[in-house]
């Protein structure tokens, strides 16, 4: 589409619909790919080596389309990637279009070995490092994936234990070379066309204007990009833990990056992969620190040096890259931190508010207090990680300052990482499974004591009017009955609250509960907005400021979560790093997913993803090698989203219809105007 909403782009491409199938989807084969990290060879791959070398793929396999060997294999490994075909369905699909060509290429051999060479990336763009079981801060042995293995015994230079790594080892992560991905992208002469073009518009619009539209906008950006000529290209960093399996207690920890130098319709369509976690528990800070400090290396080399490239005009250039923001959500906050969790004492990522230990619900809650706590800063931080350094000289065990643990220095030594504010606040997890999931409890469990508690009947009327609604297509799910409330995924419960709630509980829940539930309502909905005013920016904070206040007088003492008490932070965090739907973990979710699906079998499971990732990444930027523009357009196509067929423009007065063609003139004067949150500002009507 030429033209979509805020809300369209994170349906289509952050839509975590399917993220809880994490937890439910199989692996569906059994083959795998197979890297050379074992002690013997791979016969499989290896059966076919000397006659592959004398092989011609240029040779004709289809007369009529004049289509050879090397084009039937671009377009079956295209094809085996987008629909997430493993490698023995690859073969035998190469086996049924050898019946197609006829007898004549019954003798041709595509082997797996064929497609490797052909379509695997270099073997340095992906390394294997083991490291200390014991300590978790050392990097024992590192190698490539298609580099043989040898059985090693390597002692910890910190902890001295002794330890032996073989192809069974499971204490590893990967790491992926982030500038060959870069490169990829710039390759691409459709991208590059659009990085050029956005940059530019950025550049040349109006900065006079006070308001907030993009990462552009916020302090962060503004703080790098307005003291130096030279002007950087940003990115927002992530990561987040996944089950491998249905059942299996391993889980996967990819670190992955969207660069913010793409339009907003484009820019959630690349996710890129920097290094892959596999682990059976929740790692550590140290562990943390160990996974980062490969990233860290690469983004300082990208910092100082970045890489060489052509603008439009052929010109060379040189572009440097630094990180603006890590989106992550609340459990994975404080291990990348290295602070005290949300539900210990100072548990706050943005402020110093210590927290009170209720007996009743024998937790940490934040309410609210007299004097405002102290807003934490990147100069704070780095204070309290001195004064605990200090502190720990001279103990065993570790304490905290005011919930600072220590030092993670792959984080902290980042280009430009603001240890607080770079953290921004993730609505997905903070507030549509947080604040929404945990009012809408209070509002219709059983075993709620709110004074508004809805009643059965009063619950079965919402159902009724919630499931009498028929969304656009741009909202990819129907709505769900509320007694199903607690397996609503994120993109539902945004819709729930943004576009259903409101109309759903007029007249039925108490208009005290209503209006102060319409603050959020209102504040959620300017703050995902592509153009935010300094006055809509003041009006939000008054209103979250008022929305908790009253949560502490309507709901308790008990009930002033962590997640409530974050409300108090949105607006600076928007200020800092621009509007929620620039700094939504939604994408990188939806990454984690797509990841999981180009699973195939249960050995190597990280080496398929990084593998398979990479693959499709060639395709989707379009930097395969075609030999005709037909195989291009066909191959492209596979990866390109289709557009909406019913949505089109009448003509008149630029008004858009969605629906069947069949719009008479007559109508128009029966329409009614829609406003919505669009890039271009384009307007819907209803007839």
């Amino acid at each position: 589409m030429e033209n979509e909403s805020t809300y369209d782009i994170e349906e289509r491409y952050s839509d975590d619909d399917a993220i809880s199938d994490l937890f439910s989807n199989g692996i569906r084969d059994t083959d795998d790919f197979s890297f050379r990290t074992t002690d013997t060879d791979d016969s499989e791959a290896n059966e076919f080596d000397y006659e592959d070398q004398h092989f011609d793929d240029r040779k004709i396999m289809f007369e009529t389309s004049k289509l050879a060997i090397n084009d039937v294999m671009t377009l079956v490994m295209a094809f085996s990637i987008r629909f997430k075909i493993s490698d023995v369905g690859r073969s035998e699909l190469i086996n049924m279009i050898k019946l197609f060509a006829g007898p004549r290429v019954n003798d041709i051999n595509i082997s797996k070995y064929r497609f490797q060479q052909k379509f695997d990336p270099p073997n340095e763009t992906s390394m294997i490092h083991y490291y200390c079981m014991s300590c978790k801060q050392q990097i024992l042995y590192y190698i490539n994936l298609k580099e043989r293995f040898r059985k090693q015994k390597k002692t910890c230079a910190i902890c001295n234990a002794q330890c032996e790594i073989t192809t069974k080892s499971k204490n590893y992560f990967m790491s992926v070379d982030l500038k060959y991905q870069l490169k990829m992208m710039f390759d691409s002469v459709e991208i590059k066309k659009e990085i050029f073009d956005f940059i530019n518009k950025m550049d040349n619009r109006n900065n006079d204007e006070i308001a907030i539209r993009d990462i552009y906008d916020s302090e962060l950006y503004k703080k790098i990009n307005s003291d130096t000529n030279m002007k950087y290209i940003t990115y927002n960093l992530s990561t987040d833990g996944a089950p491998l399996t249905k059942s299996g207690k391993r889980g996967f920890w990819p670190l992955q990056i969207i660069l913010n130098c793409l339009p907003p319709k484009s820019r959630f369509k690349y996710s890129l992969i920097c290094g892959m976690l596999t682990c059976t528990e929740e790692p550590n800070s140290d562990l943390a620190n160990l996974y980062f400090n490969n990233f860290k290396e690469q983004a300082a080399l990208l910092y100082n040096e970045g890489i060489s490239e052509t603008d439009l005009n052929e010109q060379k250039i040189i572009i440097k890259f630094y990180p603006l923001a890590i989106p992550v959500d609340s459990v994975c906050r404080p291990i990348v931190q290295n602070r005290i969790k949300f539900n210990g004492y100072f548990g706050c990522s943005w402020c110093y508010h210590r927290g009170e230990y209720i007996k009743d619900v024998s937790g940490i809650r934040y309410g609210l207090l007299e004097i405002d706590p102290e807003i934490r800063s990147h100069a704070s931080h780095l204070k309290d990680i001195k004064i605990i350094n200090s502190k720990n000289l001279n103990l065993d065990k570790i304490i905290s300052e005011r919930g600072v643990k220590g030092d993670i220095t792959s984080i902290t030594k980042l280009p430009h990482i603001d240890m607080v504010w770079s953290f921004s606040y993730d609505y997905m997890d903070g507030l549509l499974a947080g604040v929404e999931q945990q009012i809408l409890k209070k509002w219709t469990d059983s075993k709620s004591t709110s004074n508004f508690k809805l009643t059965n009947q009063e619950i079965k009327v919402i159902n009724q009017r919630l499931l009498s609604i028929q969304p656009t297509q741009d909202i990819h799910r129907q709505p769900r009955s509320l007694k199903e409330k607690a397996n609503w995924k994120s993109a539902e419960i945004k819709s729930w609250c943004l576009i259903y709630s409101l109309p759903c509980l007029q007249g039925i829940l108490d208009d005290t509960a209503l209006k102060h539930y319409s603050l959020l309502v209102k504040s959620l909905y300017v703050l995902l907005k592509n153009n935010i005013t300094k006055e809509e920016l003041d009006q939000c904070e008054s209103d979250l400021l008022e929305f908790v206040g009253k949560y502490e007088i309507y709901y308790g003492i008990e009930n002033m979560t962590f997640n409530i008490h974050t409300l108090l932070h949105v607006v600076d965090s928007v200020k800092k790093n621009g509007p929620l739907w620039s700094n939504s973990t939604f994408p990188f979710e939806s990454n984690i997913f797509q990841l999981k699906q180009l699973l195939n079998g249960p050995n190597g499971m990280d080496k398929q993803m990084i593998r398979k990732h990479l693959q499709r990444l060639h395709f989707k930027t379009d930097t395969v090698d075609y030999s005709s523009d037909e195989i291009r357009n066909y191959c492209s196509n596979l990866y390109k989203y289709k557009t909406l067929s019913t949505h089109y423009d009448f003509g008149e007065d630029d008004v858009i219809f969605i629906g069947k063609k069949n719009v008479s003139k007559k109508s128009m004067k029966h329409i009614v105007k829609c406003t919505r949150n669009v890039y271009s500002e384009e307007k819907f009507y209803i007839v």
